[in-house]
């Protein structure tokens, strides 16, 4: 099931497309900008660390999602089964 579920997950990444609104383009615009300047401070050590740290995050943030897609799925499964029994 967990390999399903994986699988299902990484088809989902492949296949998809986000729709982007106006408040979500506003904090990436100030998102940008503000790494831009804060990354102009730094000297070359300080970028390849910033640089590193940034990685191990956007790491983290796809291991967390991955990890609640899958607990959202398994939960509305198990709704979905419950509901039918119940009927």
């Amino acid at each position: 099931m967990a390999k399903l579920l994986e699988d299902i997950w990484n088809n989902y990444q492949l296949e998809k497309n986000p729709q982007i609104d106006n408040e979500e383009k506003e904090i990436i615009n100030r998102l940008v900008q503000n790494e831009r300047k804060f990354t102009e401070l730094l000297n070359r050590e300080q970028t390849i660390a910033y640089e590193n740290f940034d990685a191990c995050i956007n790491e983290l943030h796809t291991l967390i999602e991955k990890d609640a897609f899958i607990k959202g799925v398994r939960f509305a499964t198990k709704f979905l089964i419950e509901s039918i029994y119940e009927i």
